[in-house]
């Protein structure tokens, strides 16, 4: 797993902790009022006829007789595989796909019972045990009431399919609809199902008698019995929206286990997960991670212990997401193609011994980070920066991300060497703004390659003890190469040093620097030391309408310094279009008047 990387990147990371004040955040937008029309209300309709059929108790063979065919309109509009991290109207916006011909079930835990046939709000069932034994057919929607306390797992047996999906959600008013895991393994169980949505749930799981335990456990293969295990294939189609996922008892540190996971276990063929969402959750207080994604199939160069042949999962998307006082990892995601994690809060993690950060993929190709706000990471046994692209990755996109306040700095990028054939190429770092981190800004491990960092903004106030860059071995002789820093915008008045393994394998090309900071032993050419001219640095708080001090004022050095690059991604931080010829601006704000 995740190493510590260097004994000297771990010396210099002690002496710079500091302490970070916890505190909340107003930039997540929720989607809670976005409901369909089932959520809105807690009673029937008012002209609706008795159904004579309301008092029997369901039948799923008779319903699969009654099943519709799906028509070509529905495939078409629900389910293509969507490319998640270039097509913006893959979005979850909250207007739902057109549920009203959905078969729905009803459970309130206070005023069902479970021999009512579930099929309205007054013939609602009381637990979950119907839920969790009903074969339901595609485009059924399981409603339960808001407000109620289910001391029980949830776990769905049946999948829907293209344009006709199992839906879980909440109708009525009041608080969500509250799970209590009460010390299974998992609160909420989604096991080799796919076409399935859980939205509007308020998850918990603790257990006075310890244990690693889960909130959302999405599992695809493994074992149905012990001699017998479940087939191959991608399971598509895995929506979590809205859950509110706190008090997760776990071992501190436990990577795997966490508020919501994904886990892709060996199988009669390889397996894994395509079309993966989960938008607009809240995840507080467990002793693992907040969101972790893992696979048996993630074999690769640098990942030799991984028991079978790399084979990821597609089109995962982690969006608009809060997650807090985690001890491991915020984001951990490994074995993905074409994922995309924005628009993300991470605060108050990696707070157990052990190497952790804040968001970051691992094994994995086309990744792209953006829109996302992490601080207040936590360094105590290694690593705790505020963003990792780590092992074995190819084609990673690090953009449009506010870093502050985290132990570890900014950012890490590495690979193990030691085995002799480790990688991690490819690598973009752009248009980031880095607000007093600690430690060290950047940290370059192992033999890593084709690593652009361009166009990025460091603050650091004085009296932290803050490193701009180190880079280092991992593996005898396995080194960083091929690493360029153009165009950045450098003001640092801490007290550090870069500790640089071989400084001809960097290239420092007009950047600007500024402040006490002893930049003086970086390769560096084509270089301006003057004062920026920000708007007002080091004043930034929480969220990114904070951050217009990093705009720059008429008259600054760095307007029009910057060598124009290809494939830049067409706007800086603030979403200003880049010039598409001459010269761009230095730091991360191009400058209009």
């Amino acid at each position: 797993m995740k190493r510590i990387v260097a004994l000297l990147i771990c010396i210099a990371m002690l002496f710079a902790m500091g302490g970070c004040t916890k505190v909340t955040t107003k930039y997540i937008q929720r989607l809670d009022n976005n409901v369909s029309s089932d959520s809105n209300t807690g009673t029937e309709e008012p002209d609706k006829k008795p159904d004579p059929e309301e008092d029997k108790k369901p039948d799923p063979e008779e319903d699969d007789k009654q099943d519709n065919e799906t028509s070509k309109d529905d495939v078409e509009k629900a389910d293509e595989i969507v490319d998640l991290v270039e097509k913006d109207s893959a979005i979850f916006n909250g207007n739902y796909p057109d549920e009203n011909n959905y078969k729905t079930y009803y459970v309130d835990s206070e005023n069902g019972n479970d021999d009512n046939n579930g099929r309205s709000p007054k013939n609602a069932w009381q637990t979950l045990n119907n839920v969790n034994t009903t074969n339901f057919e595609p485009g059924t929607k399981i409603m339960l009431k808001r407000g109620s306390v289910f001391n029980q797992q949830l776990i769905p047996t049946s999948s829907g399919k293209p344009g006709k999906y199992i839906i879980i959600d909440a109708y009525g008013s009041g608080k969500k609809p509250l799970i209590n895991g009460d010390g299974e393994a998992a609160a909420v169980l989604i096991s080799n199902l796919e076409y399935i949505e859980v939205r509007n749930l308020e998850i918990t799981n603790k257990s006075a008698y310890g244990g690693d335990l889960n909130g959302v456990l999405v599992k695809t293969g493994g074992n149905i019995s012990s001699t017998e295990m479940y087939e191959g294939g991608r399971r598509n189609h895995i929506y979590l929206i809205n859950l509110d996922i706190h008090d997760i008892t776990c071992t501190e540190g436990k990577r795997f286990h966490a508020g919501i996971v994904f886990s892709s276990n060996l199988a009669k063929s390889p397996t894994a997960f395509n079309n993966v969402l989960v938008q607009g959750c809240t995840i507080k207080n467990t002793g693992g991670s907040g969101i972790t994604m893992s696979s048996d199939y993630a074999n690769a160069p640098g990942v030799e212990w991984s028991p079978a042949e790399f084979f990821p999962s597609t089109n995962v998307c982690f969006r608009g997401n809060y997650i807090e006082n985690c001890a491991s990892d915020g984001i951990f995601q490994s074995c993905g193609d074409k994922v995309l994690m924005e628009h993300n809060v991470v605060t108050n993690t990696s707070y157990a011994q052990g190497a952790y950060a804040g968001m970051w993929p691992h094994c994995s190709r086309n990744v792209v980070m953006q829109y996302n706000e992490v601080y207040g990471i936590k360094l105590v046994g290694g690593d705790g920066q505020g963003f990792d692209v780590d092992i074995a990755c190819i084609n990673t996109v690090v953009q449009y991300n506010y870093s502050h306040d985290n132990e570890g700095g900014f950012i890490l990028i590495c690979t193990d060497g030691s085995s002799g054939h480790g990688f991690n190429r490819d690598v973009t770092v752009r248009y980031n703004i880095s607000q007093n981190d600690l430690s060290q800004i950047f940290t370059l491990s192992g033999p890593i390659s084709d690593v652009k960092i361009y166009n990025n903004t460091v603050y650091v106030k004085e009296g932290l003890k803050t490193n701009l860059v180190g880079s280092y071995d991992w593996g005898a002789g396995f080194s960083p190469e091929g690493v360029r820093f153009t165009n950045n915008l450098f003001y640092m008045n801490s007290k550090g040093w870069n500790s640089l393994i071989i400084p001809s394998r960097l290239v420092f090309d007009s950047n600007l620097f500024w402040g006490s900071y002893n930049y003086s032993n970086l390769p560096a050419v084509n270089t301006i030391n003057a004062d920026p001219m920000l708007k007002a640095p080091g004043t930034a708080g929480l969220g990114f309408d904070t951050l217009t001090g990093y705009s720059l004022l008429q008259g600054s050095p760095c307007i029009n310094a910057g060598i124009l690059l290809g494939n830049n991604g067409g706007k800086d931080f603030f979403g200003n279009k880049l010039p598409s010829s001459g010269n761009v601006t230095i730091g991360a704000a191009e400058f209009f008047k």
